[in-house]
């Protein structure tokens, strides 16, 4: 299913209180366990420090991800940024998971 993007907001807090915040914010979500019964096995968390400043977190369980699926995903995650809304330069995948997992 879809992955939920919560957003916080810290645009309401004094400038210098953001960063210390944002990072306490980060360091909890990072030290929650993933439930392997229930799921999710990946968290995304946004967090606003101003108008044009973001911070994305991505937690996955080893088990959904590895250093290069990661990097992978960085790597085009970059370069959707990086077209500021034109088309994806992202080619589609000609087998999707859901094709793997029909052949389990």
């Amino acid at each position: 299913g879809p992955l939920p993007l919560p957003l916080v907001d810290l645009t309401g807090l004094p400038r210098e209180l953001r960063e210390s915040t944002m990072r306490a914010l980060l360091d909890a979500a990072a030290r929650r366990p993933f439930c392997l019964e229930h799921g999710p096995l990946a968290r995304v968390m946004l967090v606003r420090l101003g108008d044009q400043e973001h911070v994305c977190q991505v937690a996955a369980h080893h088990i959904v991800s590895d250093q290069i699926t990661f990097h992978l995903f960085w790597h085009e995650l970059g370069r959707l940024y990086a077209v500021e809304g034109a088309p994806a330069p992202v080619p589609a995948l000609a087998l999707q998971f859901a094709d793997f997992a029909v052949w389990q």
